[in-house]
């Protein structure tokens, strides 16, 4: 992969040091600002362009800045599609009311209006609390003394983490937590409200799959192409 990427990532760091338009990039025929309308709006450009401009960063620690984000972040949501595939699968009474609910809002959307769709995002929040991976999330190194609400000391240099899975399986939070119930999430209140915490893609203390505070992944931008995808996975 590393050879793949060198190529690519050289080239555009070359292009992020030259110092204006009218000096030509090396080996291009046009000028600075055409060549920046070519680049891709995407993750490895991201990297770049926010690395540090004092110290730059060489083409293998920037490769290896890009391998690190990828490998620690992908597993989620391509984990979240399989399960899914295989929770459909195995609950085809889910299938139907997840086709009507698609044929109804979809509109032909490549990108999905995550709100318009509270079963399939129901769907996808029950098959990722039933087939979560990581039993603990959250974890977080003290950098000093610290007291908790409750009375709980953690000493500088200690590690604390959240038991996720344990929470995903209780009872106080989900009843009948070992039962696959497709539209848990979606159910309305008696007030006519649905659950406050019922989407996919909160990022909240009872809801950790994808983190928590400032490093939270960007679920609701990438989950809105699984929603897409959800339109092939029930037959739309």
């Amino acid at each position: 992969m590393f050879e793949h990427l060198a190529q690519v990532v050289e080239r555009r760091l070359e292009i992020r040091g030259h110092e204006g338009p009218d000096k030509p990039v090396k080996g291009l025929p046009f000028d600075r600002d055409d060549m920046l309308m070519t680049l891709q709006i995407d993750c490895m450009q991201y990297l770049i362009d926010t690395s540090p401009r004092k110290a730059p960063w060489g083409v293998q620690r920037t490769i290896g800045e890009i391998m690190a984000v990828w490998f620690s972040s992908v597993h989620q949501l391509a984990m979240a599609a399989t399960f899914a595939l295989e929770d459909l699968c195995l609950h085809p009474e889910s299938v139907e009311p997840l086709r009507q609910e698609l044929e109804e809002n979809a509109d032909g959307a490549a990108v999905l209006d995550l709100d318009a769709f509270p079963l399939l995002d129901s769907f996808l929040k029950e098959s990722s609390r039933l087939s979560v991976s990581d039993a603990i999330s959250v974890r977080r190194k003290a950098l000093k003394d610290f007291d908790c609400f409750n009375g709980t000391h953690v000493n500088k240099g200690d590690w604390v983490c959240v038991a996720q899975r344990a929470i995903m399986h209780d009872t106080a939070h989900y009843p009948d937590p070992e039962t696959f119930d497709a539209f848990r999430f979606a159910r309305k209140r008696p007030n006519g409200q649905r659950p406050e915490s019922s989407r996919f893609t909160d990022a909240k203390p009872d809801w950790l799959i994808w983190g928590y505070g400032n490093t939270t992944w960007c679920a609701p931008l990438c989950l809105s192409l699984v929603y897409g995808k959800g339109k092939e996975l029930t037959g739309v």
